[in-house]
């Protein structure tokens, strides 16, 4: 029987799983996980400014520049100033990167795909829509989380 709670312990089961997968992945990297999540970050949000970097891990401004230096000496990331407001700083993903980056995660999408074919269309929008609502659930707890530090 499928209760609540098999569902929870499921879920986190999955993210103990992922975590160490990523961290697996940014071990052949040559980088740590928190790293990782970073290069997914600018990734996602090409031009990110480090201070959104901060504000969206939940880490101080110093921790990222470090982390910064850190990704730009492997050369995986490029600083850059603005050219509306040369005060800011911008970051991007160095192209030639790309690829070793992106050969991390062959493997897992060729798994994902094979996954996502024992399902028929309908069933891979339901999974997509249960993703975005847990991923907004997500977000929602981190902010509790941040404003509830005691």
């Amino acid at each position: 029987m499928n209760t609540p709670q098999k569902q929870f312990d499921g879920g986190q089961e999955m993210s103990m799983w992922m975590t160490l997968m990523h961290e697996a992945m940014a071990a052949k990297l040559g980088i740590n996980g928190t790293d990782l999540k970073c290069l997914s970050l600018i990734r996602a949000q090409q031009g990110i400014k480090p201070s959104e970097i901060a504000a969206q891990m939940g880490i101080t401004r110093g921790s990222v520049t470090t982390m910064l230096d850190r990704l730009e000496r492997g050369k995986y990331i490029e600083r850059y100033r603005d050219d509306a407001d040369g005060r800011q700083v911008r970051i991007e993903l160095r192209a030639e990167r790309q690829p070793e980056i992106g050969a991390v995660y062959a493997s897992l999408g060729k798994r994902m795909g094979e996954l996502y074919g024992k399902y028929t269309p309908e069933q891979l929008q339901f999974i997509q829509a249960f993703m975005e609502e847990l991923t907004t659930a997500c977000r929602a707890e981190i902010e509790t989380l941040r404003q509830n530090k005691d």
